[in-house]
């Protein structure tokens, strides 16, 4: 399955001015509009934020687009139970960099993850825990695969941000860790 991937993503990702620009626009912490700001300027100050605002609505479409093809496919362990959304808000899949969801298995929950930047491409995350002991970690997949702080993500580059996605070998992986979920939920 192809996923196309928007022009404001692959600018952003792709001309490190339009990158700057926007972490510039997006990263402001003075008053929305600077006082210094010349009259004239007013409207490419508006559009500015606007093409910077719609960059991370983009973003977490493109995300969430990702991830329908990745992991909706994929079958869950026996008994999951969709918990509610968080981190879903653009705005948030903007800061984290990715944008996932979470089923409660028994006393397990699951986290599966899409994450997706210029350097490392497309990745998917997957956590599995009971309680705060952590049930899948680094060693339970192929060397290539990396630990991040709370989940296993994997191997980096496989997937490159293009302006079409291959999202075949993102289910491909999903599918593997699934397999490793299940034998570890399942009795």
């Amino acid at each position: 399955m192809i996923i196309n991937t928007p022009e404001s993503v692959l600018a952003y990702y792709s001309n490190p001015t339009v990158e700057n620009a926007v972490d510039l626009v997006l990263g402001r912490k003075q008053k929305p509009v600077p006082a210094d700001l010349p009259w004239t300027d007013l409207p490419g100050y508006y559009r500015a934020m606007a093409a910077a605002r719609q960059l991370q609505f983009d973003y977490a479409g493109l995300l969430w687009e990702i991830w329908q093809a990745t992991w909706s496919e994929v079958s869950l362990p026996s008994g999951a139970k969709q918990q509610p959304l968080d981190g879903v808000d653009p705005l948030k899949v903007w800061d984290r960099g990715c944008m996932g969801t979470s089923v409660k298995v028994g006393a397990f929950t699951l986290e599966r993850l899409i994450y997706l930047d210029g350097e490392f491409g497309a990745q998917i995350g997957i956590g599995l825990w009971a309680g705060s002991k952590r049930w899948l970690g680094k060693k339970d997949f192929p060397v290539d695969w990396e630990k991040g702080d709370e989940v296993v993500w994997s191997p980096p580059g496989e997937v490159p941000l293009e302006p079409a996605i291959a999202v075949d070998k993102l289910r491909d992986f999903a599918s593997e860790a699934m397999k490793l979920c299940r034998e570890r939920v399942e009795p």
